[in-house]
């Protein structure tokens, strides 16, 4: 082990996240790592969507459990679009970061429309 080195093994990942930090959006680098596996994927989006919103955000959290069938996953959609809707956060400290969010879950909306709108179970 080399001196001053006592965390191990640099990995890739963090090397390239330290590197994107210097240059790029911390907005979209954060937004880019809460859906960070999670792309295309509305459930997974919607049932996190509170990691990632500012304080008194009023969205309430809805469990994977709730968003299993088509009509709820719509439905919560809706709701979550009520709160990251760029039209509704205009002129707000946060609108950059809801546009972002939108711009993620609403791709994923559109990935789960084309997909049929599976069920889960």
């Amino acid at each position: 082990a080399k001196p001053g080195r006592d965390a191990g093994p640099v990995k890739m990942g963090d090397l390239v996240r330290e590197s994107r930090a210097k240059t790029e959006d911390p907005i979209k680098l954060a937004v880019e790592e809460w859906a960070e596996g999670k792309e295309g994927n509305i459930r997974a989006l919607i049932a996190t969507l509170p990691q990632i919103l500012w304080d008194g955000h009023g969205f309430q959290p809805i469990s994977l459990g709730d968003i299993m069938e088509p009509s709820k996953v719509k439905k919560a959609f809706y709701k979550a679009s009520l709160v990251i809707h760029p039209d509704k956060c205009q002129d707000k400290p946060y609108s950059d970061l809801a546009k972002e969010i939108f711009i993620k879950v609403s791709q994923a909306y559109e990935e789960f429309q084309e997909s049929g709108k599976k069920s889960l179970f």
